[in-house]
């Protein structure tokens, strides 16, 4: 007998299989991931589109990676700007400390996007954001940092940052990065 699968069964199954097919530790943290997503499918409540957002975030919770996030729309939209599907910011990607860097006070650049503003002024993999805008992101999250990163093209995003053992402030301007579609 088959079952069939709701709206929002479907949506789970749909990051399940993005998870899947792009994860790198193929031993998704020493679960059996088949197994988790039939446990899922037939005890997590998925009755409204918010239980099924919080089934995904519990399911990638799991994999316990502080760098694998769902975002529901909304906060994906907000990563996003313009109209023509065109982000703009100074161009960081940027990550939690790790290794050498793991008692870092801050955020870790992890690539500066080639002649985006931050490469423009210096900024490479390995430097230390310490402050956004004069805030300190020492505790902040990831995808907050990203939106502080991020502005309308022209406006300003204030930086501190340690590069090596030179801390320096930079003012970067936002600029067009990349076109995403």
């Amino acid at each position: 007998m088959q079952v069939a699968l709701s709206e929002e069964n479907l949506l789970l199954l749909e990051a399940w299989r993005t998870i899947d097919c792009a994860y790198i530790d193929k031993t998704f943290n020493g679960q059996s991931w088949f197994r988790y997503r039939e446990d899922a499918l037939r005890n997590e409540p998925m009755n409204t589109r918010q239980e099924t957002y919080a089934a995904i975030k519990k399911m990638i919770a799991t994999l316990d990676d502080p760098i694998t996030r769902f975002l529901g729309p909304e906060k994906f939209k907000s990563l996003r700007s313009g109209t023509q599907n065109a982000l703009t910011g100074v161009g960081l990607s940027i990550g939690y400390p790790t290794g050498k860097n793991e008692s870092a006070p801050g955020l870790v650049v992890i690539s500066a996007s080639p002649r985006g503003p931050a490469n423009r002024a210096g900024i490479s993999s390995g430097d230390i954001i310490l402050q956004i805008d004069n805030t300190s992101t020492e505790n902040m999250g990831i995808y907050d940092a990203a939106e502080r990163l991020q502005g309308p093209e022209g406006s300003g995003v204030e930086l501190t940052v340690l590069c090596g053992s030179e801390t320096r402030q930079l003012l970067l301007i936002c600029a067009h990065l990349v076109e995403l579609f």
